[in-house]
């Protein structure tokens, strides 16, 4: 064939494609794969699992792509992993290594752990941040800028290195932050205070008495305000941010020993786990003291339920049953609960539970005596069935399953979702 023909035949052929694809017929041209999505993180959504490793190796981060419902990275951490949160720009998980007295810092889009060190004798053990500059760690050791006390670490997110230590109280055991990113709320245990602290300051605003063994704590979201949640005396102290006020010392949780909150935005509400009672209580924080929706919710003899999770549109409340081998959906309308098993090994147990940012998917953590069949389970929420399992990482990475042969897994602990 002559070269001109042939040339002309290709112009054609070019033609039609360009207006098939513009009268939207499907061509789809053959390229090189891309293993993760780039661009705004904001148009993905991704949780993070964090699972200890018993064995006494690294820890391990596991990245979940929710479009996919699929494993899309394991990154190493640890050993002594303690906590896993997202950064303020959530693109990031924070963890803290108590025992290494470090911080790592891992993403979905890169193989890369950047590894911050802290003085000696801080042990982190928690992290969270609304920055989107810096990351915050609460340390529960002394160190050589807080020779008496906690602290509570200044992390740059950028390269992740610690900037500075703010002191607290001598047995900080949480914080949170404002929506607006200005101000700290960090309960001390043996002090059974909570402390106000002005971010870009680092002055200590206010010392404000809360109940007995503090343990969680919310923000609503104006910013005015703050619930702390007290295990020790079964209530929930308010506090006027703005004035550095106790608006309301003693509100029950009409249960015992709360381990957590979750906040319903959409509906201005709380959800309490009550731990000791095996119920859930719900509270309407429309004003600035929360009053009863309704009574506990019962969730069954020997749940124990610790973490929860809101869907974004406030239909629904997950708890996760740390007794048992279901979570429990709690209805936002009725109030009415549904039990979702999910693992069928023996004696397997719940330690978690996030949503996606749709709230079309919940994840739970799961671990069972054996080892074998540790994962976190996904649950689509139209309907509460069972998805998929992702299987946790081994806990010996060389190990090779056979016949003769199986390979325990790591304990997941903790999934956090972006929402």
């Amino acid at each position: 064939m002559h070269s001109c023909c042939l040339k002309a035949r290709v112009a054609a052929l070019l033609t039609v494609m360009l207006l098939c694809v513009a009268c939207n017929d499907v061509y789809r041209p053959i390229v090189t794969p891309v293993p993760l999505p780039g661009g705004d993180p904001g148009s993905v959504d991704f949780t993070a699992v964090l699972s200890m490793n018993p064995a006494g190796g690294q820890d391990m981060v596991t990245f979940i792509d929710v479009s996919g419902d699929t494993n899309v990275g394991n990154r190493q951490v640890g050993p002594g992993a303690s906590w896993i949160s997202w950064d303020g720009n959530k693109t990031h998980a924070v963890v803290p290594n108590t025992s290494l007295n470090t911080v790592s810092q891992v993403t979905f889009s890169s193989s890369a752990v950047s590894t911050a060190s802290l003085f000696p004798g801080s042990q982190p053990v928690f992290s969270f941040s609304r920055n989107t500059t810096n990351a915050y760690v609460l340390n529960k050791g002394t160190n050589t800028d807080c020779p008496s006390s906690g602290s509570i670490g200044v992390l740059l997110s950028s390269n992740n290195s610690l900037q500075s230590n703010i002191c607290v109280g001598p047995s900080p055991v949480f914080f949170t932050q404002t929506f607006d990113g200005a101000r700290l709320i960090v309960l001390d245990d043996t002090l059974g205070e909570a402390w106000i602290i002005n971010v870009n300051s680092h002055a200590i605003e206010a010392k404000l008495a809360v109940g007995s063994n503090p343990v969680w704590a919310l923000v609503s979201t104006d910013n005015s305000t703050a619930y702390v949640l007290n295990k020790g005396s079964n209530d929930i102290t308010v506090l006027d941010i703005p004035n550095d006020a106790v608006v309301n010392a003693s509100i029950p949780t009409n249960g015992n020993s709360p381990v957590f909150m979750a906040m319903d935005v959409k509906r201005t509400r709380i959800y309490v786990s009550n731990q000791g009672s095996d119920s859930v209580s719900v509270f309407d924080i429309s004003h600035q003291t929360p009053v009863t929706l309704h009574a506990p919710v019962s969730l069954g003899s020997g749940t124990a339920p610790s973490a929860l999770t809101v869907l974004a549109d406030g239909s629904a409340v997950y708890a996760a049953n740390t007794g048992t081998n279901f979570v429990t959906r709690i209805d936002g309308n009725s109030f009415l609960t549904q039990q979702i098993s999910v693992s069928q090994a023996a004696g397997a147990k719940v330690t978690w539970v996030t949503s996606s940012v749709s709230g079309d998917r919940i994840y739970a953590t799961v671990v069972e005596p054996a080892d074998l069949q540790n994962g976190t389970a996904i649950v689509r929420t139209t309907d509460n069935v069972l998805v998929t399992t992702i299987m946790a990482p081994q806990q010996d990475l060389n190990c090779l399953p056979s016949t003769t042969v199986t390979c325990p897994l790591m304990r997941p602990g903790q999934v956090v979702g972006r929402q």
